[in-house]
């Protein structure tokens, strides 16, 4: 039995797994690189690109009333502001806790910008209202841009910018609200700006475009990514920072509106689930560094996921969000990403740095999360689950860690984890361990640092045995298989029998095939390979010494090339009933008559006849009908007229047909007077 997953090829089992009355083989689930590690779930730990799992930082997670945070902005003197939606409230921190500031009666409030004075300003859609709120807290309208969509915002210490859609138009804001065309981009949306060496970048959709606007109506293309949307930029010492996205099957505002409606039904429902079926479109998203000259650099690269936001510290730490599965990715270098944060809800949306650090991560749900540099206390790491295809014994386990980590484990026989599963196990340090578990098709285990604050998870491989399973043949496919009288067969047939299949193995072992045949009457079946085991999906059944008549015909797959004599299995399945036939059918009682007209009947045992002709000069021929009409028996009568010869001795040639394709001819002589 093949294992499918890294296994080991043993037949004897480990120690901790009782033997079974049927063979089993040993396999190893082993958790050791990043991929392996990442469909886990991170709880207070981080993920190297390295595949290694360490505790993380402190974070603290807020919880308000909205149901996404959408854009985060925290100011030099202590406040922060978070953008959110449906209602596109903007709140405010205030004693910990999350209060309202603002409510902007728009949809979403998609970003948010401060100027020197300590006004704070939030683009929202879909109404094109940019509203401030003074130091004092008093919120106004600011402004009414024509364009519906305000996707970013960003103030230089002169004037506040707008990237806006569906014009791809970016509008210089003077500080009494009065806006002008800076620059139009000729995309639909420019979804970031930022502001960085005296020049204006902006980012843009569906070209994936990065423009740095140096004055009014002069810009130039800094860099064309592979993208059809640049999300988010971040501006630090001389380089840009683009968080992109490659996608189908949406535009942004289709995208940012579904999402919107998603996470606010799931909100009232309590929940916060993944929303791959919102995103197929979303094919990859990557993390771009641009130099002054336009010189750019891939840093991370996500599948089947997107990027929400970049931020950079004042370290130069840069750091992105996902929008599949919630984390913020602290990106070192293009071979070196760490995952520092995973958010219990299904997005990250957004983040901001205070103090020179990373310090708020914005989530759906409403949720907000302060970022600390301090540890955790204690975190866990919670594994995928394990998917065995089969009820399992669980086995040793072992683990690659430093320090007093602790694991524990639970298994069942449903996908997700619930009340059906077997409780944990206890906790414990040990490796190797053998866990106390009931036979169970799925297993899941978690990893704790509680009291080892410097401990460090590197691997872990748990052995298991599944007992072998039966080959199944899924499909079968004969080209003589019938369901009545009638067969299908070449026109001018070989005695073969072509025949293919589709078979696998739950194991995943080699398979080989036999074929066997018997008469409908026997019981015993003859094998039809009777030299070497089939190895190919397709066989020819050579039936020229079979003796005509119909035919059973079984297929026999096999695992014994991957399990021991006596502990292989077999699959199989039966045509129903085909027809052989390799003999010739007859013309009896053939003549002429006068000399004019001849008569005969064609026969066959088993097929019907489909054809008779006559040749009275063996080249050309002349189809003859039955006597009934149709050839639809294994007898018919024939007859048909001769055309008008001369007297003289000649000769006739009756050539039959039967459904089977085989062909019988007759010789007569006869005389014309």
């Amino acid at each position: 039995m093949r294992p499918v997953a890294r296994s080991l090829r043993l037949l004897v089992l480990v120690a901790g797994i009782a033997p079974a009355a049927t063979a089993v083989t040993t396999t190893v689930w082993e958790t050791s690189t990043e991929a392996d590690f990442t469909p886990g779930k991170l709880e207070n730990v981080v993920l190297s690109s390295q595949g290694r799992v360490l505790l993380g930082h402190k974070t603290t997670r807020l919880a308000g009333a909205a149901a996404g945070i959408w854009s985060v902005l925290a100011l030099p003197d202590g406040r922060v502001y978070f953008g959110t939606g449906n209602s596109g409230e903007i709140l405010a921190l205030k004693d910990g806790k999350l209060e309202t500031a603002l409510s902007t009666g728009e949809l979403l409030v998609t970003s948010l910008a401060a100027d020197l004075a300590g006004n704070v300003y939030a683009g929202t859609i879909p109404g094109g209202k940019i509203v401030r709120i003074a130091p004092d807290g008093t919120g106004t309208t600011f402004a009414k841009l024509p364009d519906p969509y305000v996707w970013s915002l960003v103030h230089d210490g002169t004037a506040l910018y707008a990237g806006t859609g569906p014009e791809g138009i970016v509008y210089r804001i003077d500080s009494e609200g009065r806006f002008t065309v800076h620059y139009d981009t000729t995309e639909k949306n420019v979804l970031s700006l930022a502001e960085g060496d005296g020049a204006l970048f902006a980012g843009t959709e569906p070209g994936g475009l990065v423009f740095r606007i140096a004055e009014r109506d002069k810009a130039f293309a800094l860099a064309d990514l592979d993208a059809t949307e640049v999300r988010a930029l971040a501006w630090r010492a001389g380089r840009l920072y683009a968080a992109a996205n490659k996608a189908t099957g949406f535009d942004n505002v289709q995208l940012v509106q579904n999402l919107a409606r998603q996470i606010l039904k799931e909100t009232a429902a309590g929940k916060g689930a993944e929303r791959e079926a919102l995103i197929e479109g979303m094919l990859s998203g990557e993390l771009v560094r641009i130099d002054a000259d336009g010189q750019t650099e891939s840093l991370y690269m996500v599948e089947k996921n997107f990027l929400t936001d970049v931020a950079v510290d004042d370290a130069g730490g840069v750091f992105v969000s996902t929008g599949i599965k919630g984390r913020v990715l602290e990106v070192v270098s293009s071979i070196e990403n760490v995952a520092r944060f995973e958010a219990t809800e299904g997005q990250v949306l957004s983040l901001a740095v205070a103090g020179g650090k990373l310090a708020w991560i914005g989530a759906d749900g409403g949720a907000v999360y302060s970022f600390e540099t301090a540890p955790a206390e204690t975190g866990v790491y919670t594994s995928p689950v394990h998917d065995a295809k089969f009820p399992s014994r669980w086995g040793v386990s072992t683990w690659d860690r430093t320090g007093e980590l602790r694991v524990r484990l639970h298994a069942g026989n449903t996908p997700k984890p619930d009340s059906t599963w077997s409780e944990w196990t206890a906790w414990t340090s040990e490796s190797p361990f053998t866990p106390e578990l009931p036979a169970g098709r799925y297993l899941e285990y978690q990893v704790s640092w509680e009291g080892a604050p410097e401990g460090r998870l590197d691997a872990v491989r748990i052995l298991y045995a599944t007992r072998n399973q039966r080959p199944v043949v899924k499909e079968w496919n004969l080209a003589a298989e019938t369901t009545g009288a009638h067969s299908v067969r070449k026109e001018k047939p070989e005695p073969k029998i072509a025949m293919e299949w589709k078979a696998e193995d739950p194991n995943g072992d080699a398979l080989v095939y036999h074929v066997y045949y018997r008469t409908e009457e026997q019981d015993r079946w003859q094998r039809a390979n009777i030299h070497e085991p089939i190895t190919e999906l397709k066989y020819e059944w050579d039936t020229e010494t079979v003796p005509d008549g119909r035919y059973l015909v079984r297929l026999v797959a096999s695992d014994s090339l991957d399990n021991v004599e006596g502990e292989a299995l077999e699959g199989e399945r039966i045509s129903r009933p085909i027809l052989v036939d390799n003999a010739k059918p007859r013309v009896e009682g053939f003549a002429v008559e006068g000399g004019r007209r001849a008569r005969g009947t064609a026969r066959d045992s088993f097929s019907e006849i489909s054809r008779i002709e006559y040749s009275t000069d063996g080249v050309h021929w002349t189809l003859v009908a039955p006597e009934d009409g149709i050839g639809d028996e294994t007898e018919e009568d024939f007859s048909f007229e001769l055309p008008q010869f001369e007297k003289g001795r000649y000769a006739i040639a009756v050539r039959v047909t039967d459904s089977a394709g085989n062909v019988g001819l007759v010789r007569e002589l006869f005389e014309v007077e």
